[in-house]
This record gives structure tokens, C-alpha cells and sequence, in this order.
């Protein structure tokens, strides 16, 4: 009998998840893991990397937003770039003050133009 677990998981966190789960599919087409250790491992490190880089606060929106675009931008982020913290947090205000806010990778990708604007590269 195969036992249930019940987890919740914010929506970064069940992206993350995905993400771990196609890698792993991807991978099982090239070499089979029956036993789904890989998957697992994936997924864990996957989990582990969405919670140091994104720790919500449900009642603030433009806090989440900044630590979700600190978790992409900022030192040791995934496109990190080579601009202190302080500006990322002031594109961050822009982005949220001047579009059509979300908070989403739309309004990501609108700090990564400001920040490109502002003379700051992606370093990774």
C-alpha cells in the first residue's frame, strides 16, 4: 500500500517542483531510474533554493515581489547581476508604480530592462 503525503507549497515552490519534475522526465528518456531517487533529490534541492531565495510574506505584495526579484537579480541569484541591492529594491518600486502590477515574471523581466537601462549586466 502506497502511503499519501500532504505538503503545501507556495505557488514558487510547486513551480519549482514542476521544474524538477520535467528535468526528471527529461532525464529518465536518456537513462532510466526506477526507483526515482534522481527525481527526488531534484525536487528536494529544487524546494530547498525556492525557500532560501523566496521567503513570503502573504500580507505585503511589493515586499514578496522584491525578494522574488532578489531571488533572480540580486548576489547569488539565478541571472545575477552586478548591481548592489538598494537599486534592484528602487527598479523593484518603479516596476511596481508604472506598469500593469502583478508582481509576476512579466514584472521581473520589467525591473531586468530597468536595471539593464541603468548601465547594470547580468553576471551569470
Amino acid at each position: 500500500m502506497t502511503e499519501k503525503i500532504h505538503i503545501s507549497l507556495t505557488p514558487l515552490q510547486a513551480n519549482a517542483v514542476q521544474v524538477a519534475l520535467d528535468t526528471y522526465i527529461e532525464m529518465q528518456s536518456e537513462d532510466p531510474d526506477p526507483d526515482f531517487s534522481r527525481l527526488l533529490v531534484t525536487a528536494n534541492e529544487a524546494l530547498k533554493s525556492v525557500s532560501r531565495a523566496f521567503e513570503i510574506q502573504e500580507n505585503d505584495p511589493i515586499k514578496n515581489f522584491k525578494q522574488y526579484v532578489w531571488g533572480f537579480y540580486g548576489k547569488g541569484g539565478i541571472y545575477e547581476f552586478d548591481c548592489p541591492r538598494d537599486k534592484i529594491l528602487k527598479a523593484c518600486d518603479i516596476a511596481s508604480k508604472h506598469y500593469n502590477f502583478e508582481g509576476d515574471s512579466i514584472d521581473r523581466e520589467n525591473v531586468r530592462e530597468i536595471l539593464q537601462k541603468w548601465g547594470y549586466h547580468e553576471t551569470r
